[in-house]
């Protein structure tokens, strides 16, 4: 394996997420140049207008002060970090309460409290 190939997979494998290149330095140290501006249109979220109203309400009632908890879960790559993402954008960066979508893996990236509550049946 050619080394620099070899040291980008050592470092994709850095055991802290923090020491892991992002996309912009793997492209750079593979020396590719990135994907061309505006080369793929974004695909619109389709079929869940019940879990983005559903999630927004419950943002609505934390920002009004109800104190709650919001669980997203679904199987691997159905969408769940996709749509909590695009109902915080909708709701807009600054009115953005409680932990991001991941944040349940560690205390220390969920510092407040401010999240919603969303029993599922």
């Amino acid at each position: 394996m050619p080394p620099d190939l070899d040291g980008l997979c050592a470092a994709l494998l850095e055991p802290d997420p923090k020491d892991r290149p992002d996309g912009a330095a793997i492209v750079a140290r593979l020396g590719a140049a990135g994907p061309a501006e505006g080369a793929l249109a974004p695909v619109p979220l389709f079929g869940r207008d019940d879990e983005r109203q559903a999630l927004t309400a419950a943002i609505a009632a934390t920002v009004a002060g109800a104190p709650g908890f919001v669980r997203v879960r679904g199987a691997s790559g159905v969408g769940k970090t996709r749509l909590v993402r695009e109902v915080l954008e909708a709701l807009e960066a600054p009115a953005r309460p409680g932990c991001w979508p991941g944040a349940a893996t560690s205390a220390s990236r969920c510092p407040t409290a401010a999240s919603t509550r969303r029993s599922t049946p």
